[in-house]
């Protein structure tokens, strides 16, 4: 499950990047990772590299050099790596390929996903979870005028920005 992001800031440079939360559950054992887009992308041209296109999932999400810290850029990117992420994980094929394990691992430990091929129930298999339910345009009546706003919906609460592109809400809603 990838439990959401977090915006990073580097202090000798002065740039913020995302990081992903990614949670890995296999029966009871659970770990959490965080990850890069630029660890994702590595991870997706050594599985092209490696298998080709016809084995590795398309529609991976595109790098972009401009305007992509808003939370709309960031739960559109977010949304696109899950999926390819769920697809890698649901492929035994591309499972058991050395750089997605280590890509799943924390602190250098080696994970065994042998009994998660194993068994192929709903129980076990390891699954992606949506951080972003829905994000979209809608309209608040304010003051008695009607306002279009861009609204993010994530685990139950309903963020408020000025516009797609701005970085921080400017109020929630609990659903």
């Amino acid at each position: 499950t990838i439990l959401g992001t977090d915006l990073v800031k580097n202090e000798k440079t002065a740039k913020s990047y995302t990081i992903y939360n990614i949670q890995i559950t296999e029966d009871v054992k659970s770990w959490v990772i965080t990850r890069r887009y630029k660890q994702f992308l590595s991870l997706h041209d050594s599985l092209k590299a490696t298998f080709g296109n016809g084995e590795v999932p398309k529609r991976f999400p595109r790098r972009r050099f401009m305007k992509n810290m808003s939370p709309h850029e960031i739960d559109k990117r977010h949304q696109k790596l899950q999926a390819w992420l769920n697809a890698v994980l649901n492929s035994p094929k591309l499972l058991e390929h050395p750089k997605v394990k280590h890509f799943l691992i924390i602190d250098m430990q080696e994970v065994d996903f042998r009994p998660i091929l194993a068994r192929n129930n709903e129980k076990t298999q390891i699954k992606i979870q949506p951080d972003v339910e829905n994000m979209g345009y809608l309209f608040k009546l304010s003051r008695g005028a009607w306002r279009r706003r861009w609204f993010v919906l994530r685990h139950g609460i309903l963020y408020k920005y000025e516009k797609p592109t701005s970085k921080h809400p400017f109020g929630h809603y609990l659903l």
